[in-house]
Order: C-alpha cells, then sequence, then structure tokens
C-alpha cells in the first residue's frame, strides 16, 4: 500500500501534498466497480477541512519537517505533526 500513487509518470511530484492535483489513475479509493462510493464526499470534505483550518489559523507553521515526511512501510505516515499556530 505504501507505493500506491507512486508513479512518477502518471502522478508528478508524488510526495508534495496536492490538493488540486487532477489524475484519473489514483488507487486511494479504488477504481471501477470496487470504487469507494464514498470517495468523492471524502474528497469535498477534505478539502473543505483543510482550508477552514488554514483561514482561521493563517500563521499555522510547520515546525519539524522531518518528522512530518511520510514513515513506514504499509501505511505510510508521519511520526508526528509540531505546529505553531
Amino acid at each position: 500500500m505504501a507505493a500506491a500513487n507512486r508513479d512518477l509518470e502518471i502522478f508528478p511530484e508524488p510526495d508534495r501534498f496536492d490538493l488540486d492535483r487532477k489524475s484519473e489513475e489514483s488507487l486511494t479509493f479504488g477504481r471501477g466497480v470496487k470504487a469507494c462510493p464514498g470517495s468523492d464526499l471524502a474528497r469535498k470534505n477534505t478539502t473543505v477541512a483543510a482550508q477552514l483550518l488554514l483561514e482561521r489559523l493563517p500563521n499555522l507553521e510547520l515546525l519539524d519537517h522531518e518528522a512530518a515526511l511520510p514513515r513506514k512501510s504499509i501505511l505510510r505516515c508521519p511520526t508526528a505533526l509540531r505546529m505553531r499556530a
């Protein structure tokens, strides 16, 4: 699972967080008949949540970039998200 959506030929800059990234090849919510029926709602919720967070905390700053890098081999996630508002 950690390799999903990592093909540089399909996903330019796969390590960059981009809410506006457009791709029909994403493996995140499945494809075809096995596609997640709530994927559009989940994407919209994530976009709205991120926009509200940045509106309410305009000076939000990531303090430890190294700790925020995705880790682990199965479910890629950061060690910590140390922030200052």
